[in-house]
């Protein structure tokens, strides 16, 4: 199953509130749903600099929870969401947004899952 599939059925299913496919470039290859504009300033700023432990979206505090060149894992402790950035392919990203009451841990692995079986 191509990953853009199993991403859209994470997000059909209520699991991801939005997901991105982009390249190293910073070009997006896919978006659902199409008007999705996730939240980018601040989860970069947060990847890039170590001294950042949290950052806010909107009203929602996300803290850092894992932070590596290959990936960026965020959340709200009070279940309201998930982000999390991991490297596919060589010079491609997955952003993704869960819904709230999503943990990060099974989010992770429904990714890698996606991954996977594509």
């Amino acid at each position: 199953m191509p990953l853009e599939n199993a991403l859209q059925n994470l997000i059909n299913q209520g699991i991801l509130r939005g997901a991105m496919i982009y390249d190293s470039s910073g070009n997006v290859i896919w978006v659902s749903p199409p008007d999705w504009s996730p939240p980018l300033e601040p989860v970069f700023k947060a990847w890039d600099d170590e001294s950042i432990t949290g950052f806010n979206i909107g009203d929602i505090r996300f803290s850092v929870i894992e932070r590596t060149p290959e990936r960026f894992v965020a959340a709200n402790i009070k279940g309201q969401g998930v982000i999390i950035i991991l490297k596919y392919k060589e010079d491609k990203w997955i952003y993704v947004m869960s819904a709230p009451g999503v943990s990060a841990h099974d989010l992770y692995n429904l990714l890698l899952s996606a991954l996977h079986e594509s």
